[in-house]
């Protein structure tokens, strides 16, 4: 109630104090009142049909429910009910329809050496893997890669290639690397739209 001082009487009626140092605040049942977390403020949460909570005078391993209930229980007020009834929109699901183009991936290479240490260099190629779904145009474009570096030895990428599953690496760790290399993602992929 402290985030909402406008309900802070709320406080003198129906209280009970958590092990947790939290307070729960009880109010009489109204159609609609459902469960929430977070909803109305941070680490305010509210329980409503098919929710519980746990009673003043219970015990656990934290310590124990300490408050009181009046006769008569309070009605939520009608601006935090409303708040409690309104249901905002579905945050829309987020896509990745943009695969990055080859010409993309190539320039975000190009930032990277190919005597990384193995660890780094084994990640880069599952990403590549990831990227190209384990294609052999995917496979070309890591022994290309590879094949920059002084430590390079030829059928060691195909090996391993054909050994990743699915999505042991996202491709999303090739650009991060080059970021870290000193690329302009935005940059790059501006050049490649």
């Amino acid at each position: 109630m402290i985030a909402m001082p406008r309900y802070a009487a709320l406080l003198d009626r129906a209280n009970v104090h958590t092990p947790s140092g939290g307070r729960h605040i009880y109010c009489k049942h109204f159609d609609g009142a459902r469960n929430t977390r977070s909803k109305i403020g941070a680490k305010i949460d509210m329980r409503g049909e098919g929710g519980y909570v746990v009673a003043p005078g219970s015990f656990t391993d934290g310590g124990s429910y300490i408050g009181f209930f009046p006769d008569d229980l309070p009605t939520v007020p009608m601006g935090l009910r409303a708040m409690l009834l309104h249901t905002p929109p579905p945050a829309p699901l987020r896509t990745f329809d943009r695969i990055t183009p080859t010409g993309e991936v190539e320039e975000l290479l190009s930032h990277l050496p190919g005597d990384r240490p193995y660890g780094d260099w084994v990640s880069v190629l599952m990403a590549l893997h990831d990227r190209y779904n384990g294609s052999d145009e995917g496979l070309a474009l890591a022994d290309g890669w590879s094949a920059t570096g002084a430590k390079y030895k030829p059928g060691e990428v195909a090996a391993k290639w054909h050994r990743f599953k699915g999505r042991d690496v996202s491709w999303a760790t090739v650009p991060a690397l080059s970021r870290q290399h000193g690329a302009d993602l935005s940059a790059i992929a501006r050049g490649h739209m």
